[in-house]
């Protein structure tokens, strides 16, 4: 199970933005083909990259590919990038972060729902894998995964979660509800903790929400917030 759900991550978070940006440089724009010998070769190398990459840091390179894209969609999508308020000029930062603060107070209510829900069942709770990993690093190595956790992961993952597949793949087919609760059991699994599956989940049914309603990085700051809590709250634990 674990092997199916890192394959799920690598194609989902690793590869779905390369094969975009692929796409978009050089299918799209006729530069050359699609399976190009150069293609082939970026990709191998872009692969080794992620695979050797410690795991704290790895996303960095699907996270540069974001911004790039963000940066082309200006110049290739004006409809998708002003549609979904890719421009960082128009958020309105004090009603973005009152949203942050309503995601986290749902996060929290969730995650004692879940708990409660769990120990009744008799299930013994275990923390997510990623906290694990940040419990377990000593102060540098902790300093240096703080970045991938606190701002490459939420900008990361709302592009390719909330932007790519529910707001572009699933909400045009199924609907909006529908296609939160399909992107959110995805992002919950992808996880793969039981114990923050609730969390998780409507920690994206929120973010699809505010994409869809408010855009991009509504949605961001919302789960960059709660990721900074998070992180903010494993960094006092070291000292106890």
């Amino acid at each position: 199970m674990q092997l199916l759900v890192n394959i799920l991550i690598l194609l989902l978070v690793y590869f779905l933005p390369y094969f975009v940006f692929i796409y978009e440089y050089s299918y799209k724009r006729g530069i050359y083909k699609l399976f190009s010998i150069k293609n082939i070769f970026f990709t191998l190398i872009y692969t080794l990259l992620v695979l050797i990459s410690p795991s704290m840091i790895a996303n960095l390179y699907p996270f540069i590919i974001v911004i790039i894209l963000i940066i082309h969609m200006k110049k290739s999508n004006l409809d998708d990038y002003y549609g979904y308020e890719f421009s960082i000029k128009t958020i309105d930062v004090f009603s973005a972060f009152k949203y942050a603060i309503i995601s986290y107070i749902m996060m929290i209510s969730a995650s004692i729902l879940w708990s409660w829900i769990l120990r009744n069942l008799g299930i013994q709770l275990k923390e997510q894998e990623v906290v694990t990993i940040l419990s377990d690093y000593d102060l540098l190595s902790f300093f240096i995964a703080v970045p991938s956790t606190v701002i490459f992961a939420p900008i990361l993952e709302e592009f390719v979660f909330r932007y790519l597949i529910f707001e572009k793949f699933l909400k045009k087919r199924i609907g909006v509800i529908l296609a939160s609760i399909i992107t959110s059991i995805i992002f919950a699994l992808v996880h793969f903790s039981l114990t923050a599956f609730l969390v998780l989940f409507t920690v994206s049914m929120v973010t699809c929400y505010l994409i869809h309603k408010k855009g991009y990085w509504y949605a961001v700051i919302a789960h960059l917030s709660l990721n900074l809590m998070t992180t903010i709250y494993l960094f006092i634990d070291k000292f106890n």
